[in-house]
């Protein structure tokens, strides 16, 4: 068996350790990347966001607009209903956009508060009365309201859950990864 002599064997021992460290370093951005898709940080808002909405909007927006107490209720409904629903409604979004994304976000100075609502709760909003609209006059419910108030009522209405439909995608898409 032929001996190599101890300087043969260091340039192969650098080179073994040259390789070893780079595996190391792809280990660690390996790591590092997985470690930045588990913090959930909210990503920036997109278009995509705004289709989303619409369609959590219109699904959960659909199974209340048939309802036929809702829009019973929606007649029969004052000035003092009218502002309560619209009032809980913003309420509720925007608790449910601050704790479902704001709280989550590591560089606040970055992204104010007020950027990250405001994005987030008209694009919510806005899609959900566009669905509630939509679907009022789509399904002809305005042609069997009384007056024009019974008609915003029920746009009201059919636009709260809507929102919370909106939301619920933006807390899926959180949860789950959809981005």
């Amino acid at each position: 068996m032929k001996q190599t002599k101890p300087e043969m064997k260091l340039p192969l021992l650098e080179k073994e350790l040259i390789s070893e460290k780079k595996k190391l370093a792809e280990i660690e951005a390996n790591i590092q990347r997985i470690n930045e898709s588990l913090e959930k940080t909210p990503p920036d808002f997109s278009f995509r966001d705004v289709i989303l909405s619409f369609f959590g909007a219109l699904v959960i927006g659909i199974t209340f607009v048939h309802k036929g107490s809702l829009v019973l209720n929606s007649i029969k409904m004052n000035g003092y209903h009218t502002i309560g629903v619209l009032l809980s409604t913003i309420i509720i979004l925007l608790v449910v956009i601050y704790v479902i994304g704001y709280q989550k976000v590591k560089n606040k100075e970055a992204r104010p508060l007020g950027q990250f609502m405001f994005k987030r709760f008209v694009t919510m909003y806005g899609t959900s009365l566009v669905v509630a609209v939509l679907l009022v006059y789509l399904f002809g419910i305005n042609q069997n309201l009384p007056n024009n108030l019974a008609l915003i009522n029920t746009i009201l209405s059919v636009a709260m859950p809507s929102a919370f439909g909106a939301a619920i995608v933006d807390l899926v898409k959180r949860y789950f990864c959809l981005c």
